[in-house]
């Protein structure tokens, strides 16, 4: 069993561990954990769908970025084998949903101003 399974095996086990990382199951990346806590909070008020698919990726590592008054989802981690795999991954589970990430985004952007 991989670790990360291991992870989700131990993970799913904790009630008291599942609230905490809720809205970030990875508090351990400090420079964009705000902005995903109120990103995910508010896309399970949306769409679970969504939710589920910004934990996962978060899970793995994805950071949150700030450039150009924009808000990009950026792969910093080792887990993708490539960038065409996580291309591969991003089109399967995040561009169907494109159009409301993108008000996500949007959203959370001006909660920050």
């Amino acid at each position: 069993m991989n670790s990360i399974r291991k992870k989700m095996m131990k993970f799913n086990s904790s009630n008291e561990k599942k609230q905490f990382y809720k809205y970030d199951p990875r508090p351990d990346l400090k420079q964009d954990h705000q902005y995903w806590k109120l990103l995910l909070k508010e896309a399970e008020k949306r769409n679970l769908t969504i939710y589920n698919s910004l934990h996962g990726f978060r899970c793995i590592g994805a950071t949150l970025q700030i450039k150009d008054n924009k808000i990009k989802l950026i792969s910093k981690t080792n887990y993708w084998n490539s960038a065409k795999e996580w291309n591969n991954y991003r089109n399967e589970f995040l561009l169907p949903y494109k159009e409301e990430i993108s008000a996500l985004f949007n959203h959370i952007k001006e909660l920050l101003q």
